[in-house]
């Protein structure tokens, strides 16, 4: 008995039982069942069949379909089915190399139609199992379509991870499924520290309870979401984000899941705090020069019949009312510096500037403060030689000095350390706490600091105005450190204000170095 095995039909030849009826009936099914199998072939795969010099011996239909070529365009020597110029590039020989070893290929091949379309064929070669037939048997399927929806992902994918913004993807229960590269730098956790968490890992103390209702309110509706979120970087401290909150639906139309684009918009925010404080500052320099003035011409007068009335006091021998007028005028003079200082907060009042070597004012001044500070105060310094000139009123700077000791003796109640540092420095790019202006490079910087109360961090942008004091120099007129910021600003001098409550206060004056100070 001899046992033969094709296609899944069994055919059984009995020697003794030579049936050619049988034989006919399996034969006959058994060729139905192959043109059944060609046409499925034809409908989904491409096969074709390829001799030694990798050329096209043999065609399906399907071929022909994907290509928009005829079956005798596709069998001539002049169509290459392998082409190395178009992606994924794969070149003749190196096919055929593989195939010669006896070994198949699998890969995916690109070209293009009659009409200069490109396709992809993922496709499988093998060598012909009979010996007589010396061809390769090609086997593929068209994933053009698929090709370019993975190219697209890919090109979608590189642009998310490219973005400076952050890019985060969440469920609709708040756990995130993905983010971007730049999601990981501007929060401070990575990839692993973030899938799988909730977004609640981000939140902040910063925001009221009901900017989180009204966000999840939103997108749950359906609805796009935008607006500014305080979150808390994982070093701890707080950023301020922009961020749109997008819902992404399912085939039901529900919200499912949600992509965030978030910005770190900090820096933005902090410059813009200081424009609208330099704002502030130049109105009330504006006004309160305007009141100086008023003042003043209201003071000369009172000043001017003053001195008239003391005149006519002496001739009258009139000395009790002349000690009044005295005390009159005493007032206004008092009131009189107080407008000048007035006067040089707005930068109205006219003084000579000329390069300064600081060092010598700062060792004449040092040498008054005992007068003006109680003895229970040590007064001390690190004073730096041979620094450059800078552009500036010599008595401008002892009265800054003067300035910042009264503030720090009333600081200090009395008791504590005032210590005056002289030297050169480069800044990097910082802001100005008076004028609230970026400012950096090569700069003489003058340091006051003491041991007193301090200023809370929430009134440094504060003690610059005009009047201001705070609790612990409450016997201040308020004018010292506007007096400062006049200063310093008409030299294009800047200021920083180092608080350390309750361990004291460093005001470091920085002003530029040679003809950078000259004024505008």
């Amino acid at each position: 008995m001899e046992l033969v095995n094709f296609l899944g039909l069994q055919l059984t030849i009995d020697e003794q039982d030579n049936n050619l009826f049988s034989i006919t009936q399996h034969l006959s099914t058994m060729n139905q069942q192959l043109t059944m199998i060609k046409h499925t072939i034809d409908q989904h795969a491409v096969f074709a069949t390829i001799d030694l010099n990798g050329r096209l011996t043999d065609a399906n239909t399907r071929l022909v379909d994907i290509s928009g070529y005829n079956k005798q365009e596709l069998l001539s020597p002049d169509y290459q089915l392998f082409n190395k110029t178009f992606p994924p590039y794969q070149a003749t020989d190196e096919i055929m190399n593989i195939l010669n070893q006896n070994q198949i290929w699998h890969g995916e091949i690109g070209n293009r139609n009659k009409n200069g379309d490109t396709f992809i064929l993922s496709a499988t070669i093998m060598l012909n199992p009979i010996p007589k037939q010396k061809q390769y048997f090609f086997i593929g399927t068209d994933i053009t379509s698929h090709y370019s929806r993975q190219q697209q992902l890919q090109l979608l994918t590189t642009a998310l991870d490219s973005t400076a913004d952050g890019v985060l993807i969440a469920n609709k229960a708040g756990q995130v499924e993905w983010i971007n590269p730049a999601y990981s730098k501007i929060t401070g956790y990575s990839n692993q520290d973030i899938i799988g968490q909730h977004t609640r890992m981000f939140k902040s103390d910063k925001n009221h309870t009901q900017i989180y209702k009204n966000l999840w309110d939103t997108i749950l509706a359906g609805k796009v979401w935008k607006g500014e979120i305080w979150n808390r970087h994982r070093s701890g401290h707080i950023y301020l984000t922009e961020q749109c909150i997008t819902p992404m639906f399912n085939i039901h139309k529900q919200p499912q899941y949600f992509i965030s684009i978030l910005r770190d918009i900090t820096d933005k925010h902090h410059l813009q705090q200081r424009l609208e404080q330099a704002h502030r500052m130049d109105s009330i320099s504006t006004m309160t020069g305007g009141i100086a003035h008023n003042f003043n011409n209201k003071l000369a007068v009172i000043m001017g019949f003053t001195e008239l009335a003391q005149e006519k006091c002496q001739q009258l021998n009139d000395a009790e009312l002349s000690g009044y007028l005295q005390e009159i005028y005493q007032s206004g003079t008092k009131i009189s510096k107080t407008i000048n200082q007035l006067l040089s907060f707005s930068r109205e009042k006219d003084t000579e500037h000329r390069p300064v070597q600081l060092l010598p004012e700062v060792l004449e001044t040092i040498k008054i403060l005992p007068e003006m500070l109680p003895s229970s105060i040590e007064i001390t310094s690190d004073l730096e030689n041979n620094l450059a000139a800078v552009f500036c009123d010599p008595a401008e700077i002892r009265q800054m000095i003067l300035a910042l000791a009264s503030n720090a003796r009333d600081a200090m109640n009395g008791m504590g350390i005032l210590h005056i540092k002289l030297h050169q420095t480069n800044i990097k790019k910082t802001g100005c706490h008076a004028c609230h202006a970026d400012f950096a490079g090569n700069y003489i910087q003058l340091q006051v600091s003491d041991t007193g109360c301090g200023i809370s961090p929430d009134k440094v942008d504060q003690v610059f105005l005009p009047f201001f004091t705070t609790k612990c120099m409450a016997t201040h007129s308020g004018m010292g450190l506007s007096l400062l910021h006049g200063i310093m600003h008409k030299l294009n001098g800047h200021i920083m204000v180092n608080q350390n409550v309750p361990q004291g206060t460093i005001f470091q004056l920085y002003f530029p170095r040679g003809e950078m100070g000259a004024l505008n």
